[in-house]
């Protein structure tokens, strides 16, 4: 252990052939202490959709919980597992970011490039000309705010991660078609 400019750092030694043990055997504590901390996290109280309250950013939120904070509804169907919702005047991306086991076709390679630039990839079916494709560029224009919400990975102790707030994006450019990679 070292402990350097207010940060402790664990550096260990480990033989190549044990490197992916130790590697799995740090993502199981990582997990198991994720998951305590959400088990441990207490409970948010309903709140009524035409209330809305004041979303933090770096806060973790249930897919549930996202839309009362704008003052809408949580409709299943448009809600679970999907990337991006869009409703009533706003877009909303959730992001994975570890897509080991997923199938290649979703392999997206969102990622953040710095703390306050972020790089993502829209589906494999969108291109720069379909409706959905020109939302995403003339976004500010049509004022529909983007709001970004990520999450390491999908499961923490067999259950679904909780999203990240990581504030609300602005297009920069964009390359490629199906998908198109967007900063």
């Amino acid at each position: 252990f070292s402990y350097e400019d207010g940060v402790f750092r664990f550096l260990p030694d480990v033989a190549d052939g044990h490197r992916e043990a130790f590697q799995e055997w740090v993502r199981e504590i990582v997990d198991w202490r994720l998951a305590e901390y959400v088990r441990r996290a207490p409970s948010r109280r309903e709140i009524e959709p035409t209330q809305p309250q004041t979303i933090q950013l770096g806060q973790s939120y249930k897919r549930t919980e996202i839309p009362p904070l704008f003052g809408l509804e949580y409709r299943e169907g448009l809600w679970r597992q999907v990337g991006v919702v869009d409703q009533d005047g706003h877009l909303f991306f959730f992001v994975t970011l570890n897509k080991d086991g997923m199938e290649e076709a979703y392999q997206y390679r969102d990622r953040f490039l710095a703390p306050d630039r972020f790089q993502w990839q829209s589906q494999n079916s969108t291109s720069q000309t379909t409706k959905r494709g020109l939302k995403y560029k003339q976004h500010v224009e049509q004022d529909i705010p983007v709001h970004l919400f990520v999450r390491p990975t999908a499961k923490v102790a067999g259950t679904a991660a909780p999203f990240y707030y990581c504030g609300e994006l602005e297009f920069e450019r964009w390359e490629g078609e199906k998908p198109i990679t967007i900063w």
